[in-house]
């Protein structure tokens, strides 16, 4: 009994925050791991989904939601939010080209990392050594 006073007091304190500071997206990633946690999963979209209607959202935080998507069982929805950060971010960073198409491997989705790979602006080298990391997983 004590511990859903805590989960429902954390909640609360998150969605205040939200409330005060909704540029804030580290709020509402914490706020959907909490639903997630207590399996309060439709909360935990909905928070995403108010998330996602916010402009700026970093590549990280894009990894991050489609990796509490995919912990949903919503592997399309994983998929389209790393398609977002890829759109989103046409010159990611090495470790975020390396993130996004880990991630897209993660979902089983090889055509689409190597699609992306093929299209950044990366230097040659990190490039072909992601493209044969893909290659071979």
């Amino acid at each position: 009994m004590q511990a859903n006073h805590r989960i429902h007091d954390a909640i609360q304190a998150l969605k205040d925050a939200i409330f005060r500071r909704p540029e804030e997206q580290i709020l509402h990633l914490s706020l959907a791991r909490v639903y997630l946690a207590n399996n309060a999963v439709d909360e935990s979209k909905i928070t995403l989904s108010k998330m996602l209607e916010t402009s700026d959202i970093p590549t990280e935080d894009y990894l991050h939601i489609a990796g509490l998507y995919a912990r949903m069982n919503e592997t399309q929805l994983a998929v389209d939010i790393l398609q977002r950060a890829i759109t989103e971010n046409e010159n990611p960073s090495f470790v975020e080209s390396c993130q996004i198409t880990y991630a897209f491997l993660e979902h089983q989705q090889n055509n689409i990392a190597l699609n992306f790979l093929d299209h950044i602006k990366q230097n040659t080298v990190n490039r072909l050594a992601m493209r044969c990391s893909v290659l071979t997983s």
